[in-house]
């Protein structure tokens, strides 16, 4: 039996912050690693699916482009992770993945789709919207394959909403899928050592304290990860 072909993607995103300058592309920029999208590759895979990362920012695709490779891959499914100041691009992206193959089903997560999951289930071109911790939500979705179950709200139109739960024993989690990345494409700024390779750690998932200007979908819901899985 075939695998799901399940795409994780990320936009370009520094093309907001005026990295662009008269058409030729900075490179001397800090590219951080998607530790999230490495997160839910690690678990869709260890729940059957096949899994590639397409990363825009890395690769400095504007969404025409990374809708392209996306689509060369034929994938079943495409998730695309997006703050408040890109959601307008991974938008975009879906828009464009459903024009090239219309069967692709899209999800779309991430702190825009937690906070506002009514707004991002409003675009036609989005079939899923995870709002909160996507690993379950993802693995559901995945399950129904490639088209997707869609329910009678997104026949109409709007997306179905999928709230996850937020994972309360991390250390059943996977390890992230690191393998998935060209680790020599991220770079970061150290202050002492100039520009050096990078990756990502993190020890843990909500946080103790109580900003009132801060979001927090469930409340704290402050969750550690083991030592042995940090040093790991």
């Amino acid at each position: 039996m075939n695998r799901t072909r399940l795409a994780l993607a990320r936009v370009n995103y520094s093309q907001l912050y005026e990295v662009y300058d008269g058409g030729k592309t900075y490179t001397q920029r800090d590219v951080l690693v998607p530790y999230q999208l490495l997160a839910l590759a690690a678990y869709a895979r260890e729940h059957g699916a096949e899994v590639a990362i397409f990363d825009g920012e890395a690769d400095l695709l504007r969404e025409e482009g990374l809708a392209r490779r996306i689509i060369e891959w034929r994938p079943d499914i495409v998730g695309l992770t997006a703050t408040t100041p890109d959601i307008d691009l991974a938008l975009d992206v879906c828009r464009l993945i459903k024009a090239m193959d219309p069967a692709v089903a899209t999800v779309v997560g991430g702190i825009h789709a937690t906070v506002m999951p009514e707004d991002v289930a409003g675009h036609p071109h989005v079939d899923y919207v995870v709002a909160g911790d996507g690993e379950g939500a993802l693995v559901d979705i995945v399950a129904r394959g490639r088209g997707g179950d869609r329910t009678a709200a997104a026949r109409s139109g709007r997306a179905e909403i999928i709230r996850g739960s937020p994972a309360q024993d991390l250390s059943a989690l996977p390890m992230p899928a690191h393998d998935l990345l060209d680790y020599s494409k991220y770079q970061f700024t150290d202050p002492t050592l100039g520009r050096c390779n990078t990756a990502t750690v993190m020890s843990s998932r909500g946080c103790p304290f109580e900003c009132t200007f801060c979001f927090q979908p469930w409340g704290r819901h402050f969750r550690s990860h083991s030592v042995s899985f940090v040093m790991d």
